[in-house]
């Protein structure tokens, strides 16, 4: 039986580290996509508008994971608000924000979550 060269030994090593690398990598990929996945099933993403002299009070009533986005219009006066709001908080908030001067209000479900 023939003995490998170290050269060879060293390469072969240097493969076997490489694949360990690669594998937990890929590990690390798939426990990311699946952790995000479990944590957006009981998340919804709330969009909607508000005139600017509503904004301060839709805000207030919006819980988000930090803070609620908030972006101007093309429109002047008007924002654009974003948050992520947990799923049975939806039906609580959509008539407080609508009496809060809210509209367009759009509830969009969530299919990964990385917080």
């Amino acid at each position: 039986m023939m003995l490998m060269a170290p050269t060879s030994w060293r390469t072969l090593s240097a493969r076997i580290v490489a694949s360990r690398m690669r594998s937990a990598i890929i590990a690390r990929s798939l426990a990311t996509v699946m952790e995000s996945v479990i944590a957006a099933r009981d998340k919804r993403y709330l969009m909607l508008n508000s005139h600017d002299d509503s904004l301060e009070e839709v805000i207030d009533l919006l819980p988000g994971l930090e803070s609620p986005t908030v972006l101007p219009l093309a429109r002047s006066g008007m924002h654009a608000v974003h948050a992520v709001v947990d799923r049975q908080q939806v039906v609580e908030l959509l008539g407080p924000l609508r009496a809060a001067g809210a509209s367009s209000i759009l509830v969009l479900p969530i299919e990964n979550l990385v917080p």
